[in-house]
């Protein structure tokens, strides 16, 4: 008898192997007439019960609290819309760029969360968080299309793509691809930028956020921003 789920069952509970061991013994006890053993026993089993009620309570709040947290997702879920897109190439710098002219031409839209510095330091890691809206501003979850990476461009007339700096090593690295989660947030922890910007065009770069698969999510294109170099500290 299974006293977990109060079924006539062989388990291995470890709260029920226990209990059968010990009665085991007192029934061997019990049969060899000791009345004195009566009383433990008894003692012992009011024991088991008060414990096995206890057990039974705590795993009762337990599955009520893991179908509050159920109910709780299910209604975010429910306000969030669910997108569904066609399949594409990967996004390039044209369709990039052309987004100031061609506003019309997107379903979507990426925004900043947080306000993002003007400048940064060399070498020191920073973030960017986003989300993606519709044209009616409500968040969208792109369910198909989740995986977005973040671009270094300079700030020439024609943008040039960065991916190596002057020493030719890798001018962005860190989390550069992230996937976005279901309340449509995309999170990229840690980025950093290996190249100061006043090697290039106008002292700035232009960071660009970008779908990997979609073009019709308009790209967050973050102009301007200047890279120091790291300040030395003094000692």
């Amino acid at each position: 008898m299974c006293l977990i789920l109060c079924k006539p069952v062989v388990c291995d509970h470890p709260f029920c192997v226990s209990f059968y061991t010990k009665m085991g013994g007192m029934r061997v006890t019990l049969l060899n007439n000791d009345e004195d053993h009566y009383l433990s026993v008894i003692n012992y089993q009011n024991a088991v019960l008060t414990d096995l009620v206890e057990y039974n309570k705590k795993s009762f709040e337990a599955f009520d609290n893991l179908l509050a947290e159920a109910k709780s997702l299910g209604r975010f879920l429910a306000n969030t819309r669910h997108a569904d897109l066609v399949m594409e190439t990967s996004i390039t710098d044209e369709q990039i760029f052309s987004s100031s002219t061609k506003e019309d031409s997107y379903k979507y839209e990426l925004k900043l969360i947080e306000k993002f510095p003007e400048a940064l330091w060399k070498e020191r890691g920073f973030s960017i968080r986003a989300f993606v809206q519709d044209k009616s501003r409500e968040s969208v979850y792109l369910h198909k299309f989740p995986r977005f990476r973040v671009f270094l461009y300079t700030m020439d007339e024609k943008p040039k793509l960065l991916n190596l700096n002057v020493a030719g090593k890798k001018v962005l690295r860190g989390t550069i691809e992230a996937e976005m989660k279901e309340d449509s947030t995309i999170y990229f922890k840690n980025l950093v930028i290996n190249e100061v910007s006043s090697h290039y065009t106008n002292d700035a770069f232009q960071i660009v956020v970008a779908n990997l698969n979609s073009s019709a999510v308009k790209p967050l294109i973050l102009s301007g921003i200047h890279v120091r170099a790291r300040r030395l500290v003094k000692k």
